[in-house]
């Protein structure tokens, strides 16, 4: 087949280039793959933000903080928004903010699963996470615990069946003649 050149703009940057197509009826849109990349960028993140509603509750315990930004689209079993490949929150940090360390995860300030809104999303570690969540009364500690619940009932019940002295017994060093 014969190569014809056609000079086109890009459709991301409105740059002026030189496109090499063969007749097949297919065109290059973009003067480079980097601008092919960023096109798709755009794309995502205006579908992105049209699956959220900004017109949220405010949370109860952090008025302050305005309303959330809910994630209108699929949820999981707990409430966070979920994309195809990953969890909605974190993806709008990403956008917003660019990419950050997978080991390290996105704290909602709000507590609202779903909420998106870049300004109650913050960065943590896990145990940041876990403070948080106890901090807030979300998460059982302490004497509060099942499992601390159920060490002192198996204590109670083994000390409730095991012998028990009344005193020491005496030492014979001790007696005198």
């Amino acid at each position: 087949m014969a190569r014809t050149q056609v000079t086109r703009q890009c459709a991301y940057c409105g740059k002026t280039f030189t496109n090499r197509f063969r007749g097949n009826g297919t065109q290059q849109i973009h003067c480079s793959r980097s601008c092919k990349g960023l096109t798709r960028s755009r794309e995502v993140t205006a579908q992105f933000w049209s699956r959220v509603n900004k017109n949220g509750p405010i949370p109860a315990h952090r008025p302050t903080l305005g309303a959330c930004w809910l994630w209108m689209g699929h949820r999981n079993k707990n409430g966070y928004g979920t994309t195809q490949r990953q969890l909605a929150h974190r993806l709008a940090w990403k956008l917003i903010c660019g990419p950050f360390q997978v080991e390290l995860m996105v704290l909602h300030a709000c507590d609202m699963p779903s909420c998106v809104r870049p300004d109650h999303l913050s960065l943590g570690t896990p145990f940041d996470n876990m403070y948080d969540a106890v901090s807030k009364g979300r998460m059982a500690h302490g004497l509060s615990h099942y499992l601390t619940k159920r060490a002192l009932a198996s204590r109670t019940a083994q000390s409730s069946t095991a012998h028990t002295y009344t005193s020491d017994p005496p030492c014979p060093k001790d007696s005198t003649p």
